[in-house]
């Protein structure tokens, strides 16, 4: 997938979505969402130095884990083959 054409402002959320993708929880034929841990870990380490950008940072992250998380969903559907 190639990267959108994104306003500077929104090319660190979109890093963090890329790299927080191997903390999902996976199992029983399902892909979970990005913990909210793993988002805070993130932050801390690597962002949104007060509690507004973070609630930004968190809303948008779980804004495009949702779609993503839709989109993986109907690729894991049966075909009925």
């Amino acid at each position: 997938m190639q990267q959108p054409d994104l306003p500077e402002r929104l090319s660190f959320v979109w890093g963090a979505f890329h790299d927080l993708r191997g903390d999902r929880a996976l199992g029983f034929g399902s892909v979970g969402a990005i913990p909210w841990s793993a988002m805070d870990r993130y932050a801390r380490r690597f962002g949104p130095a007060d509690e507004d950008e973070f609630a930004r940072f968190a809303a948008l992250l779980r804004a495009m884990d949702s779609v993503w998380l839709a989109w993986m969903r109907e690729r894991m559907k049966p075909t009925g083959r």
